[in-house]
């Protein structure tokens, strides 16, 4: 079933380390398993087909970033439009300033906005303006924010950078206001996702947001996910509640490779004071979808129809792990969920292997350890088919555990 795609990674293996250039892409990252889809041949709506002529429905969407579906035409019209004029020069394009004004228009926090091409390093870019500002140097994080130094505590991040960023726990005001009362002094940012796994309390929002501003702590909020998934303005138009600096990814460019930094205009000026320069950001094909998108989902019910086949989706996750207690648990929010085997039974690795097996079988991709997205482009019909394949998986494997 799989043949060429195990050519294929065999070859890949050779040439680039892990056989695949995301980490979370990775057939074993993915599928707890190398006997899976590798590659892909061609992606359109909601269906995969990979190298072997397989055909899937994916709920995975390329990790988040194609929250209309593959392909859509209001994406594949904006990159032929921009082409003919060009994809980069030595001069930015007049397509920036336009973008800008948009997303200003758009996430009511943003007075100002710089481009970047990914979230990891619209992060750290985040995280060197709001040290330049502030002139401190601690940051208290909540989530994951790519594979940077500043963030990370991975291999080859020296101990003196991972020792100034200290994790605090979503969701417990408790445990944030103790880091923050126990740093040797205050914190340049509070970096945080507005949600992990699940809607976050209005109380521990509140309790960030007035101790930054009590204590001129920057507020950092990495919507790479979020942005223009819960409303057009992002999670902070959906929870009324706005931060200092906003960093934007996955939701404003359909696919193509862009992010965004933007906040407050005096934070924004420092800007000019700091070298945080990227080659490729402006490139104009990335910048004429994403004003394409965002005036799409500003106009039509895109958010409305995420969220409601993405309640259905995780109503109908948790009511599988009721039927299977013991074996799978149920994380996230409509928007963005997932449902996975639980990490510390003694034969997990068979489990999920099995239990990923089974989906790939039924015709459906949905993401290990990570969000499920529903997109414009998925319809009832999707999730239920999905339900059904899942609900199966689980009755399958029971008899493994």
């Amino acid at each position: 079933m799989y043949e060429y795609s195990a050519e294929l990674l065999k070859f890949a293996k050779q040439v680039i380390p892990g056989g695949c250039s995301t980490e979370s892409k990775r057939t074993e990252t993915l599928f707890a398993s190398e006997q899976a889809p590798a590659f892909f041949k061609s992606a359109d709506g909601v269906e995969i087909v990979d190298v072997d002529g397989n055909t899937f429905i994916d709920f995975g969407m390329a990790l988040g970033p194609c929250i209309l579906g593959y392909n859509h035409p209001v994406v594949v019209e904006a990159i032929e439009k921009a082409l003919v004029n060009g994809i980069l020069s030595t001069l930015p394009s007049s397509l920036e300033p336009q973008l800008a004004k948009l997303i200003v228009e758009i996430f009511p926090s943003i007075e100002m906005v710089r481009f970047m091409k990914t979230g990891a390093e619209a992060c750290s870019a985040a995280v060197r303006l709001a040290r330049a500002f502030t002139n401190r140097e601690y940051i208290l994080a909540s989530g994951y924010f790519g594979w940077h130094d500043w963030s990370n505590k991975s291999a080859g991040v020296p101990a003196s950078i991972k020792n100034l960023c200290i994790e605090f726990v979503f969701n417990d005001s408790d445990d944030f206001l103790n880091k923050l009362n126990v740093l040797p002094e205050l914190p340049a940012a509070v970096v945080m996702e507005p949600v992990i796994n699940a809607h976050p309390e209005r109380e521990f929002l509140q309790i960030i947001r007035e101790s930054c501003d009590k204590s001129g702590i920057v507020l950092i909020w990495d919507e790479i996910k979020t942005g223009a998934r819960l409303e057009p303005g992002g999670a902070q138009q959906y929870y009324d509640i706005t931060a200092d600096l906003t960093v934007l990814g996955k939701g404003i460019a359909g696919g193509m490779p862009l992010a965004a930094v933007g906040g407050k205009r005096e934070i924004m000026k420092t800007w000019e004071k700091v070298w945080i320069s990227s080659t490729f950001a402006c490139e104009s094909l990335s910048i004429a979808v994403a004003i394409a998108l965002l005036k799409f989902i500003r106009d039509n019910p895109v958010n409305a129809h995420i969220e409601k086949l993405g309640t259905r989706l995780l109503n109908g996750f948790q009511k599988i792990s009721r039927a299977f207690p013991g074996l799978c648990s149920v994380f996230g929010i409509p928007h963005m969920n997932g449902i996975g085997i639980f990490e510390d039974l003694p034969n997990v690795k068979e489990l999920e292997a099995a239990f990923f097996h089974e989906i790939l079988n039924s015709g459906f991709i949905i993401k290990r350890h990570g969000y499920n997205f529903v997109s414009y482009a998925h319809k009832e019909e999707h999730i239920d088919g999905c339900l059904d394949g899942v609900y199966n998986a689980l009755k399958k494997i029971k008899n493994l555990e």
